[in-house]
């Protein structure tokens, strides 16, 4: 049994073809994503809906708009290998959330985010690789952390169960779980932490935020020595019914 997890980055612009280059070298067998197929649903539908009828968005709410780069470096890979994807947070939680989206985009919400002072979404994503490395790195410690953010551990636990089962169905499978950094941090409680007895290598993915699109730079795993995968038996394609984590 092997699971990797990945921590991400959310919405960082080069952050598709750094992760699509990853699971590259890792070749993963089954794919597991941070995301809901309810949050699928509304952006196919909903958030397309939006984004044609309001051209002139800021950056920042069209990149929540789209579906984000770990679904669609994902999918391509897993269409090109023959590896199955899978959504397994939590659906409930993403339609509880999405309902406050249609007031964000309100006309004059979207002139506040456009003339806020806040700092720009560039600057937003390299403070977030600067705390991503400090945490992750033991830089700071992860108490003060998860304090701070009120951590939903509820969450945490939904996804832990929803990995289990999918290890205890494919235990020869090479799995490859896709989510954002924070929930990989050593804190009791977090995903990591509920996953610790099963020995998963933990990568964190950090774009380079400098010219260059596709550079990447693994933190912490980034010389893995990746056997190659058997082909056999490459194109795995659990049923619904065979899906207890999509919920």
């Amino acid at each position: 049994m092997a699971l990797i997890l990945i921590g991400t980055i959310h919405r960082i612009p080069e952050g598709y073809w750094v992760l699509k280059s990853l699971l590259e070298r890792v070749a993963p067998e089954i794919i597991a994503v941070e995301f809901s197929p309810y949050g699928l649903r509304f952006r196919m539908k909903r958030g397309r809906e939006l984004l044609e009828r309001k051209r002139e968005l800021p950056l920042s709410v069209r990149a929540f708009l789209e579906p984000p780069y770990e679904y669609r470096a994902s999918r391509d890979y897993g269409r090109e290998k023959g590896v199955p994807v899978l959504l397994i947070d939590s659906s409930h939680l993403s339609r509880r959330l999405l309902k406050r989206t249609g007031e964000m985009l309100f006309v004059t919400n979207l002139k506040k985010i456009s003339e806020s002072s806040n700092p720009s979404w560039e600057e937003q994503v390299e403070r977030e690789y600067k705390l991503a490395r400090k945490l992750w790195d033991g830089g700071l410690n992860p108490l003060w952390f998860f304090r701070r953010e009120r951590w939903d551990q509820r969450r945490e636990r939904t996804i832990a169960r929803r990995l289990r089962r999918l290890l205890g169905r494919y235990p020869r499978r090479r799995i490859v779980y896709i989510g954002g950094w924070r929930h990989m941090l050593p804190y009791p409680g977090s995903l990591f932490d509920l996953l610790s007895d099963l020995s998963a290598e933990r990568l964190l993915l950090l774009p380079s935020l400098e010219k260059g699109l596709g550079k990447e730079e693994v933190f912490r795993g980034g010389d893995l020595d990746v056997a190659p995968v058997s082909l056999k038996e490459r194109h795995l394609h659990p049923s619904s019914e065979e899906q207890p984590h999509i919920v």
